[in-house]
């Protein structure tokens, strides 16, 4: 697969530590990194190209391949990838054919197929609000360094996220934290709402990723209320 570099974004330059935040539209919001293991800027290394299509899971596992972000659930992400089996299918959503391992703390509402579904859904998905520290786990079949990832809220007006935590691991590690949000409020208070963040300076390859709410939503309840996810990013050859 052809070699380039990462390409500069339309937003500016990428910073760990940029406080200037952008808006395409008030659904549309992407977020600098803000987490706790930040480096003096991002991995400048060669990444391989854009996934083939006929490329299969394993496949991928073994040449790597790079997902990059363009905009919100814009079917250039791995989740959406894996649903469609390497954009040769029609989408079917990727936890419920088992393709991926989706792990909520419980269900307060949908399904957990419904926390990374890629199509808007007019539903509502979340944890219960009995208890603190909710989250929800996503295993992918592959790690990958994880550069953006983009949250959907569901179709109520409130309990946006606003305090959590990303986090990833590789099977048989401890979780480490990509990114810290606090009183973020990159999700609209509208149905349905999506954002995006840039993550994970130190290139760490996860095969597993949590989000973890660290406080109340925008409602000030404790459900974790997730409606649609994606991570973008590169799978790197083994």
């Amino acid at each position: 697969m052809p070699q380039y570099q990462r390409r500069s974004s339309p937003l500016g330059p990428r910073s760990p530590t940029s406080p200037k935040r952008e808006m395409a539209s008030p659904d549309h919001k992407i977020r600098r990194f803000s987490g706790t293991h930040a480096s003096d800027g991002w991995d400048s290394r060669p990444l391989t190209g854009a996934v083939d299509p006929t490329v299969s899971a394993s496949d991928l596992m073994r040449q790597g391949g790079r997902f990059e972000y363009k905009k919100d659930f814009d079917k250039r992400g791995v989740l959406y990838w894996l649903g469609t089996d390497g954009l040769t299918s029609t989408y079917s959503n990727p936890s419920a054919s088992g393709k991926v391992a989706v792990s909520p703390s419980s269900i307060g509402g949908g399904t957990s197929h419904g926390f990374i579904e890629h199509s808007r859904r007019d539903s509502f998905c979340g944890t219960s609000a009995h208890s603190a520290s909710q989250s929800v786990k996503i295993e992918l079949p592959t790690a990958m360094v994880v550069d953006h990832y983009t949250v959907r809220s569901d179709k109520s007006t409130g309990s946006k996220l606003r305090n959590w935590y990303l986090e990833g691991a590789k099977e048989g590690s401890g979780w480490v934290i990509l990114s810290r949000h606090c009183d973020d409020t990159a999700l609209a208070s509208t149905p349905a709402s999506t954002a995006t963040w840039e993550t994970n300076p130190d290139g760490l390859a996860c095969s597993q990723f949590r989000l973890v709410q660290t406080g109340c939503n925008s409602s000030g309840s404790l459900d974790l209320t997730c409606a649609g996810l994606e991570f973008y990013g590169t799978v790197e050859p083994k």
